[in-house]
């Protein structure tokens, strides 16, 4: 997101441009949340079916994961290359992309994501104090 920021503390926000992205639902915001916080690695699609839909069996909730990614991409514009799929990973390139947690820190739980209902993946736990 060339000269944009993703803030991953406290509520979340994305710019791009010096201009807010708005995302279609909240699934769709919180998806680019988890993947900035993966990082290069990203997320396997399972993980963040789990994430974003952990009351809904893994094979219900890949339409919707196929719809938050629409959204995502959609709401990301010309820069929704950032956003792939490879063999079960969902990434997010974040060459550029400035973000408000540093990636060789650990970040505080009770800092991310303020005001989320989630659980974190196995692999974003790792990455929190």
């Amino acid at each position: 997101m060339g000269g944009g920021t993703d803030e991953l503390l406290g509520r979340g926000s994305v710019t791009i441009a010096e201009q807010p992205v708005r995302f279609a639902t909240r699934h769709a915001e919180l998806f680019v949340y988890l993947l900035a916080l993966a990082g290069a690695d990203g997320l396997a699609r399972d993980d963040v079916i789990s994430a974003l839909w952990p009351e809904v069996e893994l094979h219900d909730a890949r339409p919707r994961l196929r719809t938050a990614l629409w959204q995502v991409r959609r709401a990301l514009g010309e820069h929704a290359w950032r956003i792939a799929r490879e063999r079960g990973v969902v990434l997010f390139d974040l060459d550029g992309v400035r973000l408000d947690v540093a990636p060789d820190r650990p970040i505080r739980r009770a800092e991310l994501l303020i005001g989320w209902n989630v659980s974190l993946p196995q692999a974003l736990l790792d990455r929190v104090a």
